[in-house]
């Protein structure tokens, strides 16, 4: 299994008139090292709330796995960090 180096971002929204605060957006990057530091391989798993469903996006340039449960993992972590 890879080890998650994780970096959060929450996006609050505050109702008008109300005092109910929520989590709107969240955003976290998932880093692993490469052969070198160049090579550096970022990951970033965010939702999105378009006003009618809160969407999963999933970004990077170049992320490698040699096993699907490394993928899981991620996953796995991002469902529980953005409650879902």
């Amino acid at each position: 299994m890879i080890e998650i180096k994780a970096t959060e971002e929450l996006s609050l929204k505050k109702n008008k008139g109300d005092y109910d605060v929520y989590v709107e957006d969240v955003s976290v990057e998932y880093g692993q090292d490469a052969v070198d530091e160049e090579n550096y391989q970022i990951l970033k798993v965010s939702t999105e709330n378009n006003g009618v469903a809160r969407y999963i996006n999933i970004s990077t340039e170049k992320w490698s796995i040699s096993d699907i449960d490394d993928l899981i993992q991620i996953l796995e972590d991002f469902k529980k960090r953005a409650s879902l």
